[in-house]
């Protein structure tokens, strides 16, 4: 019988000088120490209660989901599962409900104090759990979280990731602590290389895949994982705050082109990104990244006799061309009232004599210039 060895490797994280701990295994085992019901030599069975809303939580529910009993054809790692969301409308709740299970709406929380749960488990869903509920459970709070803790904690870390433009992410199992999110010791993560045009639902499945299985490792392993969990450094963290729609604005006279393309991955398929023509909010989709803008080798006009925001049409490749401070960007469709293709934008704008001299705009510089322009819709913020 091999015996679990498990070392904890420092990993740079490559932005500061800070290193991040990943703990990994090494050989197997069944026997276990004694802990919230769990005894040596024999399986852990958790009494689970499950609190979740977005899309990244949604495959560590049906880990969990499959390891029950009566799935799994004998014992269980889980015995019971039972899901606190926030509303009806939650991708999680939506799973549940395939799933059969039970169901209870945040703030209305099912009695913790009669054993009926000795494990909480936290995976996208924005709410503290209260200092009573996190003693009352034996095994206390688990939390699945999208980054390699302590980085970006909060609300958005996939976000900021490819904001950020980090090579590398992962994801970290924490014990959750009261009063604070993602504060906790880390009881195991693995890394993640973010290749070079990966956009944010993409990061996010492949992610949600990762922490599933670290979720299951981690319950297997929990007694032995709490004797070797890793506080976090206060020295190297930062912070992934809300997102919304505004951080989709681009600002022609400040965003590079790389800063561009990086607001398309991180908002390209749930927000879009976003400018003004003429009053109107529009959406420029389909993005081009810039190693392919300049292997297209556009004959773009001369940069330098060009505003920010001037568009530009390039017949041989169809595609939507715009200045910003430091060059063209590109895109292959464009929403203004109705989605469409840069060549039908072409037809339809650019080409009418009243729109020669029309720029794109910021939405900063065209509130003086038109003052009703309306707040930007929050559509597909569920998403991140």
């Amino acid at each position: 019988m091999w015996a679990i060895r498990s070392a904890r490797i420092p990993i740079h994280s490559g932005h500061t000088s800070c290193f991040y701990w990943l703990t990994v295994q090494f050989g197997a085992s069944s026997t276990l120490t004694n802990h919230g019901g769990v005894t040596k030599d024999t399986v852990p069975s958790y009494r689970v209660l499950f609190f979740g809303n977005a899309d990244f939580a949604v495959e560590s529910l049906k880990a969990l989901a499959d390891c029950m009993a009566s799935n799994s054809g004998s014992k269980g790692l889980v015995d019971t599962l039972d899901v606190v969301t926030s509303n009806k409308n939650t991708p999680v709740r939506k799973i549940a409900g395939e799933r059969n299970l039970t169901v209870y709406y945040w703030p209305n929380l099912p009695s913790v104090n009669d054993g009926k749960y000795n494990i909480g488990i936290v995976v996208a869903f924005g709410h503290l759990i209260q200092k009573r509920v996190i003693s009352a459970l034996p095994s206390g709070v688990l939390n699945v979280h999208p980054s390699l803790l302590p980085r970006w904690r909060g609300a958005a870390p996939i976000v900021h990731a490819l904001l950020n433009g980090d090579k590398t992410t992962g994801v970290s199992v924490t014990k959750i602590l009261p009063r604070k999110m993602d504060i906790g010791p880390v009881l195991l993560s693995r890394m993640y290389e973010i290749h070079q045009n990966c956009m944010h639902r993409e990061l996010r499945d492949s992610l949600a895949r990762i922490g599933a299985d670290l979720l299951i490792q981690t319950l297997r392993r929990l007694p032995e994982l709490e004797e070797i969990k890793t506080e976090q450094d206060q020295l190297c963290v930062t912070y992934a705050s809300k997102v919304d729609a505004k951080m989709a604005r681009i600002d022609w006279t400040a965003h590079t082109c790389k800063v561009i393309y990086r607001m398309h991955q991180a908002f390209g398929d749930t927000f879009n990104l976003r400018s003004l023509w003429r009053r109107q909010h529009v959406r420029l989709l389909d993005m081009l990244s810039p190693e392919n803008m300049t292997q297209m080798q556009v004959a773009l006009p001369d940069g330098k006799t060009c505003l920010p925001g001037t568009p530009y049409y390039d017949k041989e490749s169809h595609i939507l061309c715009i200045k910003c401070v430091d060059g063209w960007v590109g895109f292959r469709n464009i929403t203004i009232k109705k989605t469409m293709t840069a060549s039908a934008f072409n037809n339809g704008y650019l080409t009418k004599d009243w729109n020669k001299d029309v720029r794109f705009e910021n939405f900063e510089s065209s509130k003086t210039n038109y003052p009703q322009v309306d707040k930007l819709s929050k559509v597909g913020q569920s998403h991140l």
